[in-house]
């Protein structure tokens, strides 16, 4: 099977950059006139520019070297709490409020099931940590007895894949909880 190169952003990013300089170089010749070599010159001017202005000596006074560091912190400090300040709105709007992930707990056969939502690498929600309760007092169901009520719920209790195809069918239905 052969590859297609030309979708490789190596390859896309070289050859543009070969073709810039050759299309440039055809104007040059064709036209006659000097854009290359305008372009050299700039960069020159630019660099030589940059060089003058860190070679020059300037007179600083004392308090102008301790209040500057105070105020770049300052800055930095500001900036980075603006940021923080906008990602927490981003986060807020931009996550989808998704209804069924209000539904953590039901009953079923008389037994209080709560459970918890995980996100996995493809996006999706998986059902996880099932736990059953008493629907009375609302302690975990220990040995399929409740140790403060001392209620046996044996008889009721689902295996957990059956609970999680009922949670399943609850949320692909819409009950009435309105998820």
């Amino acid at each position: 099977m052969k590859k297609n190169r030309s979708k490789n952003p190596w390859v896309i990013g070289t050859g543009s950059s070969i073709l810039a300089v050759l299309g440039i170089r055809l104007i040059d010749y064709f036209v006659g006139t000097k854009i290359l070599s305008s372009v050299w010159q700039g960069l020159l001017w630019t660099l030589s520019t940059i060089s003058n202005f860190f070679t020059q000596k300037f007179e600083v006074t004392f308090w102008f070297l301790i209040l500057l560091p105070i105020i770049v912190l300052g800055l930095i400090l500001l900036i980075l709490w603006i940021i923080s300040k906008l990602q927490e709105v981003n986060s807020e709007s931009s996550a989808p409020q998704i209804p069924f992930l209000r539904y953590t707990q039901d009953i079923f056969d008389g037994i209080l099931y709560r459970w918890e939502y995980v996100k996995n690498y493809s996006g999706k929600y998986e059902i996880t940590d099932i736990s059953l309760y008493c629907p009375d007092c609302k302690c975990s169901i220990i040995y399929d007895k409740c140790p403060v009520c001392k209620k046996y719920y044996g008889r009721n209790r689902k295996d957990m894949v059956e609970i999680d195809a009922l949670i399943r069918h609850r949320i692909e239905n819409k009950n009435q909880h309105g998820y």
